[in-house]
C-alpha cells in the first residue's frame, strides 16, 4: 500500500506505544 506508507511512520510511532507487540509482528 503505497498511500499507507507515508502514514506508516505516524502510525509506527503511536502502535510502538500502544501495541509493541503488534510492531514486532508487522517487523
Amino acid at each position: 500500500m503505497p498511500q499507507g506508507e507515508p502514514s506508516n511512520k505516524q502510525e509506527e510511532s503511536k502502535e510502538k506505544q500502544d501495541t509493541p507487540a503488534e510492531v514486532l509482528s508487522e517487523a
